[in-house]
């Protein structure tokens, strides 16, 4: 070293000495020792990870740093497998002992060190399961974990967004993927009846859009006049902003994040909640009243209700049951009426002509028609008029449903419901001559009854003479009518299913 240099690294000492930091190397410099490289296969041991943004051999430090092999922390190398199980990375999970390298899975059996319960799919080790399901007449949709949006059961009006339009001979029996370009989505509702030739679905995706799919004759696809079936989602209008949307037999209503309430579709019961002058079909989304203070919302067959922020709840359209909740003497609301109760809500559901709903602590009340015992009340009696049954039970106002019991979530179909306790226990009750309460072979079970007994439940949804609910370990399982495959097992069947069969989680294939 030259005397120059010498001064120069004395500097050097004494600035580090007095606490100065020496500088990082410039992007391309590594150690001393470090080789440059385009990828790991440039790379020696033990520097055999190819940093990415410096071009130089570095020691690796995790499972992640390594594209193949496994590795070794101690001496900061990639090396080389002999066993699957020494492969933890989901993108590298299977050994190929011809290689002596880890690679890509081929089956989920090659997952099952990685993650508990992951799935093989396009070669990565990847959770999986149905995070949200939605149920209509005939058809399910469902949203994966990962955003990822798969429908089954009938498509003959194209309501499963898959890009084709079925027929009744020939139904979707297993999960399919909607034509969403790839979309993530966050929130879903389906709708549909057999009897009128209607269903549709819509979801809201990650970046607030709207989007609606299916049949479209009364407008309840929010798409214009000129709409009448459409089997891709197809976006309405240009908002970005929607957070919630609920739909019914003919009709759609959907919340922005400022609580302002839009509502479309079938209005001739006045299930859009618009007023005396809005017609008997609106083709898009229209506002209802002009306080936007709402944060829930939800549509039976010819009615809708919705919770505002104050907790307080309102519902409005047909009431010839009673459903509305508003007392006797009232057919139908054309705009909001306060449901008779001075308590704050939670959540509500649906039916075609009953509605549930749960308080803030945690009581359960139910009002309308109790034909087939839908309400839980112990009595079955048809009482679609709204007035007091021989009981003296008032169902056209809301009503406690099991006094001792605590509820956290409430699911309508048709003519029965569901509910989970605080204590994570699935009931059912109503109508069951297809095994949609869990029963074979009942017409009503009048009180909530037990669906398996032993096992714990954290989210359900109904819709038709179906019901689904998802176990706390995250699989998803349906039981009820399988007429068109909705339940999603593969199969198709005109005989009531009442125990509960697991939907087996959708896998991408490209």
């Amino acid at each position: 070293m030259t005397a120059l240099g010498c001064l120069f690294a004395a500097c050097a000492l004494a600035l580090a000495a007095c606490g100065e930091v020496s500088a990082l190397p410039d992007a391309g410099e590594g150690p001393p020792d470090a080789a440059p490289c385009d990828d790991e296969t440039d790379c020696p041991e033990p520097a055999s990870v190819c940093h990415s943004e410096r071009d130089v051999c570095v020691e690796c430090e995790e499972q992640g740093d390594c594209e193949v092999g496994v590795c070794n922390a101690e001496v900061g190398a990639c090396e080389g497998c002999t066993a699957t199980a020494e492969c933890t990375s989901p993108e590298a999970s299977l050994c190929d002992e011809g290689e002596n390298a880890c690679v890509p899975c081929v089956e989920n059996a090659h997952c099952d060190h990685v993650e508990a319960d992951s799935i093989c799919e396009l070669g990565a080790c990847n959770a999986c399961e149905l995070s949200a399901v939605a149920l209509a007449g005939s058809h399910t949709c469902g949203l994966r974990n990962n955003g990822t949006l798969w429908c089954w059961g009938n498509n003959a009006l194209g309501q499963l967004g898959v890009g084709t339009v079925g027929d009744d001979q020939s139904p979707t029996t297993e999960p399919a993927r909607t034509n969403d370009e790839g979309a993530d989505w966050h929130a879903l509702d389906a709708a549909g009846t057999r009897e009128e030739n209607r269903g549709h679905t819509c979801g809201i995706r990650d970046d607030g859009s709207l989007w609606c799919w299916g049949r479209s004759s009364s407008g309840e696809l929010g798409l214009g006049d000129d709409v009448n079936v459409i089997d891709a989602p197809q976006r309405v209008g240009d908002e970005v902003d929607w957070v919630d949307v609920a739909t019914g037999s003919g009709s759609s209503c959907a919340l922005r994040d400022d609580g302002a309430l839009y509502c479309w579709g079938d209005n001739a019961d006045g299930q859009l909640a618009l007023g005396p002058d809005a017609g008997d079909e609106v083709a898009s989304p229209t506002q209802v009243d002009v306080i936007p203070n709402w944060q829930h919302v939800r549509l039976g067959d010819a009615h809708g209700c919705g919770i505002r922020e104050d907790g307080s709840l309102w519902c409005w359209g047909r009431n010839d049951a009673g459903q509305l909740g508003v007392g006797e003497g009232v057919d139908q609301a054309l705009r909001p009426r306060e449901v008779v109760s001075d308590a704050s809500w939670k959540s509500v559901a649906l039916g075609a002509a009953h509605t549930c709903g749960i308080q803030d602590d945690d009581t359960m009340w139910c009002w309308g028609d109790n034909s087939d015992g839908r309400l839980g009340l112990g009595d079955g009696d048809d009482n679609e008029s709204g007035d007091e049954d021989e009981d003296g039970l008032d169902t056209s106002t809301p009503v406690q449903v099991d006094e001792d019991a605590a509820w956290r979530a409430i699911a309508l179909g048709d003519a029965h419901t569901c509910g989970i306790r605080d204590n994570d226990s699935l009931w059912c009750w109503g109508r069951s001559t297809n095994g949609q309460a869990g029963t074979d072979d009942r017409d009503a079970v009048e009180t909530p009854e037990p669906i398996e007994e032993d096992v714990s439940w954290s989210a359900l949804a109904l819709g038709g003479d179906q019901s689904c609910a998802r176990r706390t370990d995250g699989a998803l399982a349906c039981w009820g009518l399988n007429d068109f495959g909705q339940l999603g097992n593969g199969e198709v069947s005109e005989a009531a299913q009442p125990e509960p069969t697991d939907v087996p989680c959708p896998i991408a294939d490209e």
